[in-house]
């Protein structure tokens, strides 16, 4: 969940605010080891949990707890580099997430639908940065 310290974003309802003080993510790792991307993560599987989805099936016997989701996170941020069947048997945690490829596949999916059910607002804060001195680009 969002720390006292962590100020880059605020969830609102339906709503995410960013507030950027430096650069947007710029790599599909970067993104996946966020912690907004964990925060909508952990609010995901929540909203799984109350319908008492199937998808969470992915997780097998483990509650998804705040380990099982930094696992999750860190599996789908190696994915992005790395071919699922090269991950089998030498990360440990991959086999349970990865054994039923299209379960992972439709959970994915699911993120995917659900990052796109919020409204998503982006604030610059550039002022004394090198951005003053080109406006209109980030």
């Amino acid at each position: 969940m969002q720390t006292k310290e962590d100020k880059t974003f605020k969830v609102l309802g339906n709503k995410v605010i960013i507030d950027l003080r430096g650069r947007l993510c710029e790599t599909p790792e970067e993104l996946l080891q966020s912690t907004l991307f964990r925060h909508l993560l952990a609010i995901a599987v929540d909203g799984l949990r109350e319908k008492q989805s199937p998808l969470l099936e992915i997780f097998g016997n483990r509650e998804p707890d705040k380990k099982v989701l930094e696992n999750l996170s860190e599996l789908l941020s190696l994915l992005s580099r790395v071919p699922a069947d090269l991950l089998q048997g030498k990360v440990e945690y991959a086999d349970e997430f990865i054994k039923e490829r299209d379960l992972l596949n439709d959970f994915v999916e699911y993120l995917y639908n659900f990052w796109r059910t919020y409204d998503r607002f982006i604030i610059l804060n550039s002022e004394n940065d090198v951005l003053d001195k080109r406006p209109y680009r980030t």
